[in-house]
């Protein structure tokens, strides 16, 4: 039960960061995906999640984005 409350709040924080940031609008797509994309490399989940989360926001039907921020948000609960 514990680990599906630290995925929710996982998953929680992540939609929170890509509500608050306000360049998400502006922003590219490909630029956060390139960034998310240094960060799974570094293995920073939390990190690479929120840039995930940005590039699904600016390219929603795009499948890559989606499930490379899953495998972040699922990785960030495992890793708490």
């Amino acid at each position: 039960m514990g680990k599906f409350l630290r995925m929710r709040q996982v998953i929680a924080l992540a939609v929170a960061l890509t509500l608050a940031a306000p360049i998400a609008a502006l922003a590219d797509g490909k630029k956060h995906f390139k960034e998310g994309l240094k960060y799974e490399d570094n293995r920073q989940w939390d990190q690479a999640a929120r840039e995930f989360a940005l590039a699904v926001s600016e390219s929603p039907s795009n499948v890559e984005y989606q499930l490379h921020l899953q495998r972040a948000l699922v990785s960030a609960a495992i890793m708490l």
